[in-house]
């Protein structure tokens, strides 16, 4: 179940890359919530029989992972591609924090 959590998560990542840098439209942000939904259903799924606080770990990262990708989208939209960078590093951080705890749990 890990592997498949971890590949959706490389999907919402690649996915959210696409619609954010270089395909801007209604369908291709409806695509990119509907795969940030899908993603945050598998992780719950993943942490149901998880015990102890790393399930809530698990789902911090997760939200925040679909956060700072919206965020991003938010500002590329805006205009203010100042200092994304940081949030970039950011999101790939937790990204691979995510991917050690799934499959360390």
């Amino acid at each position: 179940m890990s592997v498949l959590t971890t590949l959706l998560l490389l999907m919402y990542l690649t996915v959210s890359m696409f619609t954010i840098l270089f395909l801007r439209s209604k369908l291709f942000d409806g695509l990119r919530i509907l795969s940030g939904i899908v993603f945050l259903v598998m992780i719950i799924a993943f942490i149901l029989p998880v015990m102890g606080i790393d399930k809530y770990l698990i789902l911090a990262l997760g939200i925040a992972i679909i956060s700072s990708v919206e965020i991003t989208s938010y500002k590329q939209y805006k205009g203010d591609d100042k200092r994304l960078f940081l949030i970039h590093a950011f999101t790939i951080a937790m990204s691979l924090v995510l991917i050690i705890l799934l499959f360390t749990i």
